[in-house]
C-alpha cells in the first residue's frame, strides 16, 4: 500500500467514525435535528461526488462517499419517520 493510499484510508476511517458515532448517538437519544433542505442537497452532492470518484478511479474517495451517502440517507429517513410520528401523535 503506498503512502497516499494509507493517508487517504486513515482520513476516511476517522471521518466515517465521526459520522457513525454522531448518527448512533442521535438515534440512541431520539434526537435528530436534520433539516430537510440540508439533507437533500447533501445527498445530491455526495451522490455526484460518488459518481465522480468512480470515474476518476479513486477507491478511497469512492468508498468514503458511498458510506457517507448511506449514513445521510439513513439519518434523513429516520428524521422523516420521527417527524411523521410526532405529527400523528399531536393530531390524535
Amino acid at each position: 500500500m503506498n503512502a497516499n493510499l494509507l493517508i487517504g484510508a486513515v482520513g476516511t476511517i476517522i471521518l466515517l467514525s465521526a459520522w457513525l458515532i454522531e448518527t448512533y448517538e442521535n438515534i440512541r437519544k431520539h434526537k435528530i435535528s436534520l433539516h430537510a433542505h440540508f439533507a437533500v442537497l447533501y445527498i445530491i452532492g455526495v451522490a455526484i461526488l460518488t459518481i465522480y470518484s468512480y470515474h476518476i478511479r479513486d477507491p478511497v474517495f469512492f468508498w468514503l462517499n458511498v458510506i457517507l451517502l448511506a449514513a445521510i440517507i439513513a439519518e434523513f429517513l429516520y428524521s422523516m419517520a420521527k417527524s411523521r410520528f410526532k405529527y400523528a401523535k399531536k393530531h390524535k
